[in-house]
């Protein structure tokens, strides 16, 4: 036997069951468990056995059967009986997976976030409970491929681009899995790390210190390791695969791969954080993701050049480098007074006289943020920002770990040697990419960040560091998104300015005028 709260279950001979049944029905009372036969099932393995079943338990409510019956949201029965009830079930899904893409039309980040966070975990349970199931979750892989991922992105998808969707985020994808590949994983993982439970229960051994919690834990965290093993495989598979089709999207998906790249696609979308995007900004940022080219945009940009997602990422014109430098910058500084006193932006450094320096001289030099308490308690330590594209033409065959270190390097030969020597201070620089990811000299800044507010407010450092990784994201995406579809263009010369115009001396047009 074996129990689950309040609900029970007995395995074995008719004769012995019957005992077990009479000895609930009498002894549960005393403990005010009152058993009730109108909710109580028979299960026959044979139907040979059901008239000595009826013989048994013909006298009481119970529910004889020879199919099977639905039991802790898994299913007991027959081949046919499972495969029917499961049938039903992805049917559910299916209509259910329908509902939420029309609501992805409208509303493609609040569908997507609805879908991971929620409605895919429904089939996750009777994938670890059934075995052999796959075939039946075809038509659920079917909807989610040819109608709910085109209603999120707006168009219809390739097999390729489904297998890169089926990664998770942290490898490049939307963690969108495919449910029929997934069953066999899921049974087997549920059968490894349930195997010393479910010996416990099948020799009816009552001592829980048997139970071995740790070697329970070593088995998810191999389990763990396998599945991060297994999606490896699959990354590099499609890698090679975007080497022979799209050079570009392969080094697309090397950057997406970095840490807090995906960081808004799992952020639940909430407005009074700021993470909430329209279906055109989400759209658009998914066109950033891969690489594709956006939609509905002129063909030139405002400086005359062709138009694209790598242009208007480094064009200058119209301000919008300057808007992205200046969001993580803010940013930065807004997280620095959480923690640290004296935090100043675009400090001037001390002119310099007699002494020698490499790097800026000027007279205004002045990094991006100054503070104490970063590094030491009374050090004042100067930051300076940068955000780069690494899909620039100039920089698609560096790597982005390279293309970090040299800009790493530029900002301190411009301003170490002086702050050093003669603010007797530190430097260090924080350098970003248009995809989310930092440098190292930036991640050993957030890492400390993060470990002071977590000191100061009590909490968990890996969800402050989550939550920072998530700020600064989405400050980049947004700095992005704007400059994507920003006003580039000039005024024509000829038009009046609205300001200067008077409305009651306008003449009424009696003909077409050639300029």
């Amino acid at each position: 036997q074996s129990w689950y709260a309040d609900d029970s279950s007995s395995a074995g001979e008719l004769e012995e069951i019957k005992k077990w049944w009479d000895n609930i029905c009498h002894e549960g009372p005393k403990y005010g468990y009152h058993p009730k036969a109108s909710k109580t099932v028979l299960i026959l393995k044979d139907e040979s056995l059901l008239p000595k079943a009826k013989m048994l338990f013909g006298k009481t409510d119970v529910e004889i059967t020879c199919e099977g019956k639905r039991h802790l949201g898994a299913v007991i029965g027959s081949d046919n009986f499972r495969s029917e009830y499961v049938s039903k079930k992805v049917q559910r899904w299916v209509e259910d997976v329908k509902e939420l893409a029309r609501i992805a039309v409208d509303e493609p980040q609040v569908a997507l976030s609805a879908y991971t966070k929620g409605i895919s975990h429904r089939w996750t349970y009777i994938q670890r409970t059934i075995p052999d199931i796959k075939e039946h979750f075809q038509p659920l892989e079917d909807c989610i491929r040819d109608v709910f991922i085109p209603a999120v992105i707006g168009r219809c998808i390739t097999d390729f681009e489904r297998r890169i969707f089926e990664l998770p985020v942290r490898f490049g994808g939307l963690g969108i899995p495919n449910p029929v590949t997934c069953c066999e994983r899921e049974f087997q993982a549920s059968q490894v790390i349930t195997e010393n439970l479910t010996n416990l229960i099948y020799n009816q051994e009552k001592d829980l210190s048997n139970f071995d919690r740790e070697d329970q834990n070593s088995i998810i965290k191999a389990m763990k390791n396998a599945k991060i093993k297994e999606n490896e495989k699959k990354f590099d598979e499609i890698v090679a695969l975007a080497e022979v089709k799209d050079k570009k999207l392969k080094r697309t998906l090397v950057i997406n791969k970095a840490k807090g790249c995906g960081a808004w696609l799992t952020a639940l979308p909430i407005q009074k954080y700021g993470y909430v995007l329209n279906k055109r900004e989400f759209r658009d940022a998914l066109c950033v993701r891969y690489s594709w080219k956006v939609p509905d945009t002129p063909y030139h940009c405002g400086c005359g050049e062709v138009n694209s997602v790598d242009h208007t990422l480094k064009c200058m014109k119209g301000g919008y480098v300057s808007m992205r430098h200046n969001a993580i910058r803010d940013l930065n500084a807004e997280l620095q007074r959480e923690v640290c006193r004296d935090v100043v932006t675009e400090p001037q450094l001390i002119p310099l006289k007699n002494e020698k320096v490499n790097g800026t001289q000027g007279d205004r030099a002045a990094p991006d943020i100054s503070s104490r308490g970063m590094w030491s308690t009374f050090e004042r330590t100067f930051f300076d920002v940068q955000v780069i594209h690494p899909n620039c033409p100039s920089y698609l065959d560096t790597p982005v770990e390279k293309l970090f270190e040299r800009a790493e390097n530029r900002k301190l030969s411009k301003y170490n040697s002086r702050i050093i020597q003669v603010e007797k201070g530190s430097f260090t620089p924080l350098i970003y990419s248009t995809f989310g990811g930092w440098s190292k000299c930036a991640d050993s800044y957030h890492k400390r960040l993060a470990k002071l507010i977590s000191a100061k407010r009590n909490q968990e450092y890996s969800k402050v560091m989550s939550h920072m990784r998530i700020k600064i994201r989405f400050a980049i995406l947004r700095s992005t998104l704007v400059a994507l579809r920003g006003e580039r263009g000039k005024k024509n010369g000829k038009v009046t300015d609205f300001s200067l115009t008077s409305f009651n001396l306008i003449p009424s047009a009696r003909s077409y005028e050639c300029p």
